[in-house]
């Protein structure tokens, strides 16, 4: 067995730990990170490739290890992309519920 080790280190941005008056959330994109979302027969089909996949996992794990209350959501475009005239390809929201 080849065991693998996942480590990652960031500061809380959420507005609990920061004092501020709004939350944010920032992330390392790989540069060949590469994702989408796509319907097959009704179902979504998450694809990437590992750098993708590792993006998602950073951003997936500060959110869920910060103080962020439930609501809060991240907006992402096919490939990360940054340009906000693009439709989203997945909202990702937290509920603690």
């Amino acid at each position: 067995m080849n065991k693998k080790e996942f480590h990652i280190e960031f500061d809380d941005e959420s507005a609990s730990a920061t004092g501020k008056k709004n939350d944010r959330l920032s992330y390392e994109i790989l540069e060949d990170a590469h994702l989408r979302l796509e319907l097959v027969e009704g179902a979504p089909f998450l694809l990437g490739n590992r750098s993708g996949f590792l993006s998602l996992a950073r951003m997936l794990v500060k959110m869920g290890l910060s103080e962020y209350k439930d609501g809060f959501h991240v907006h992402l475009r096919q490939d990360f992309s940054g340009e906000a005239e693009l439709p989203d390809a997945l909202t990702i929201c937290l509920d603690s519920k």
